[in-house]
């Protein structure tokens, strides 16, 4: 369930504007574990290995959505 987690807050990330600018404020710092700090004063309760399957997962699902390709499990 802290997949999911992770993957609501990559999609809060791109829709909430605060915190989006506390995103901004990172620049140059930005690491998996700033990330989940930031996702865990946000709210969201997720683990390193959590974000980073999260993002493969998203970008596996945009690369479907955007090049046709199928998802890697799926037929």
């Amino acid at each position: 369930m802290s997949v999911h987690n992770a993957l609501r807050f990559l999609g809060e990330a791109r829709t909430d504007e605060a915190l989006r600018q506390e995103l901004q404020s990172l620049t140059g710092q930005v690491t998996w574990e700033s990330l989940v700090e930031l996702g865990a004063r946000a709210g969201f309760s997720f683990s390193l290995e959590d974000l980073q399957r999260a993002h493969v997962a998203e970008w596996q699902l945009r690369q479907a959505r955007y090049f046709g390709r199928e998802v890697e499990g799926e037929s």
